[in-house]
């Protein structure tokens, strides 16, 4: 079995490595393009995949077992999550409209958000979750995992489109 928390640690890693990315780009001069494969990342792996398994799998595995899903670490993580929505739209728009400048400026915005909100996953409520679930139900959610469509064209050519992000700005790989 897979474990469910180090799937989503990995995922978080990836993530981290396209937000390390776009912290850099906005202190150099980046096409259009790069933004615009940055945003399809998110969209697709992030949203699409990586919350799925988050916001339909474990975080319901968790508010069955009594986290409040208004208030506490759950209830940030899931508002954070749709400010993340809102500042990709942002970009998107931005993007369609050519205002780089705006892009940049909403970038910044939105990669203290994200750096943030990994954060309080990693060190709160994936901590939280693994104490509150059984193994029993850590398999269930692994299953369940196993279950979540992979993201068109494919899983590999989003993972090699965040290293290639990285390696455009001169991150570290």
């Amino acid at each position: 079995m897979t474990d469910p928390f180090e799937v989503l640690e990995h995922e978080h890693r990836l993530i981290s490595q396209v937000l390390e990315a776009l912290e850099k780009a906005v202190d150099r001069e980046m096409p259009a393009d790069f933004y615009k494969r940055a945003v399809e990342f998110i969209e697709v792996y992030a949203t699409r995949y990586h919350h799925a398994k988050e916001e339909d799998i474990l975080y319901r595995y968790l508010m069955d077992h009594g986290m409040p899903r208004d208030y506490g670490p759950l209830g940030i993580v899931l508002e954070e999550h749709d400010y993340g929505d809102e500042y990709v739209e942002r970009m998107r728009t931005q993007l369609a409209d050519g205002d780089l400048p705006g892009v940049v400026e909403t970038v910044r915005e939105w990669v203290v958000l994200l750096k943030r909100h990994v954060e309080t996953e990693e060190d709160l409520l994936l901590p939280m979750g693994r104490a509150m679930l059984t193994e029993e139900e850590i398999g269930e959610v692994a299953a369940r995992f196993d279950e979540v469509p992979p993201p068109e064209p494919s899983l590999e050519h989003w993972e090699e489109l965040g290293r290639g992000l990285e390696s455009e700005v001169g991150a570290p790989a």
